[in-house]
């Protein structure tokens, strides 16, 4: 079932909603990838997630020094423990079925989307939208 950024998901950072729907994108064209078993498509994932979540990372945490986020230190935390998991699953497909490491990717990113977005990102919206981050 395809993921819509909607209501809940949305900061009222247009920065930052634009770049949390193109991880959406990412994640639902994963999943549409397993409803058809095309699995080679899980390194290039990888990759572009790789990609994005640098970037977007250092967008965030450039706010986070600009707006004097005072929970920085633990946001920026879970940004890396992304990054590790990531390359973790990159580790695990080349060993394991690409199959099995697609489901449990698809399982993460949909994990960390409601966790990391609906409860990190949203503490730190209103000190975003105070210093003026659009």
């Amino acid at each position: 079932m395809a993921i819509t950024l909607t209501g809940k998901y949305v900061l009222g950072i247009d920065s930052i909603d634009r770049q949390h729907a193109r991880l959406v994108e990412i994640i639902n064209r994963l999943s549409t990838s397993l409803s058809r078993e095309d699995h080679p498509t899980t390194s290039g994932i990888l990759r572009e997630l790789a990609l994005y979540a640098e970037g977007h990372f250092a967008y965030e945490e450039a706010y986070f020094v600009e707006c004097n986020y005072q929970e920085t230190a633990e946001h920026e935390r879970g940004h890396r423990m992304f990054l590790s998991n990531l390359q973790d699953f990159r580790d695990q497909s080349l060993r394991m079925d690409k199959s099995l490491v697609a489901v449990e990717l698809l399982g993460f990113l949909e994990d960390w989307l409601s966790h990391h977005i609906l409860i990190a990102d949203k503490q730190f919206a209103d000190t975003f939208l105070q210093c003026g981050v659009r």
